[in-house]
């Protein structure tokens, strides 16, 4: 009985023209699957880091699309990132020292590591609940994205003297329901964690008390421009 031996057809691969055994639905040879398969995966990347680049544009005003945190100095960068705030963070100082610079620096960082940041002026807020009491809508409409992304960035809350009644219930509901989420929230403000219990209160002091705080020095930078 004679041997039947099985002849292989050829092709060539798509991309480099090299002959290849037609093997399935084998369309390029090993070394060029190799490659567009590395090509693939660097192109998801980059997919994936253009998206969380546009998310941190529709969240953070076009004013600070480029803030980093090379942008300040080691020391700063070090205190922030090796002191943990779980509860939330403080920052504070003068007028035109860079605290929302230096939010929306950290709002990068933590969008690029995949962590939800929700970012909102504390007068916006206070518009926008009592806005409610006139359109029909409910509170909680507000509250909603205040409480559920995992960072909240607070911006320029209370820039002087002694705050309502409203503003302080507000502050208090927000700071409560995220720490009794374990979210934390960072706080923008020109007044120390002092004054701002001044201006809110002992009940948002002793909260401000598990807060990491940060005070930004030096001259008002818009001044310089």
């Amino acid at each position: 009985m004679s041997e039947v031996y099985e002849t292989q057809e050829h092709k060539p691969c798509k991309r480099c023209g090299v002959e290849i055994e037609i093997l399935y639905s084998r369309k390029y040879c090993p070394e060029c699957s190799d490659v567009l398969v590395a090509e693939y995966k660097l192109q998801e990347v980059e997919k994936l880091q253009a998206e969380k680049e546009m998310r941190f544009r529709d969240r953070i005003p076009p004013h600070f699309h480029n803030a980093r945190m090379t942008d300040f100095n080691k020391s700063l960068c070090d205190a922030i990132e090796t002191k943990p705030f779980e509860q939330g963070l403080l920052l504070w100082g003068g007028v035109g020292v860079g605290k929302t610079h230096l939010s929306a620096a950290i709002a990068y960082d933590l969008i690029m590591r995949d962590i939800s940041v929700h970012r909102k002026t504390f007068k916006e807020l206070l518009l926008s609940i009592r806005a409610t009491f006139d359109n029909g809508k409910s509170e909680q409409s507000v509250y909603r994205p205040l409480l559920a992304s995992k960072v909240l960035i607070l911006e320029d809350v209370a820039t002087t003297g002694k705050q309502s009644e409203f503003a302080a219930d507000t502050l208090l509901h927000v700071i409560d329901k995220r720490i009794e989420s374990c979210k934390p929230t960072i706080i923008t403000s020109n007044l120390s964690p002092e004054n701002l219990s001044k201006a809110f209160g002992q009940r948002i002091g002793s909260r401000l008390n598990t807060f990491c705080v940060v005070k930004l020095g030096g001259i008002d930078k818009r001044r310089m421009i």
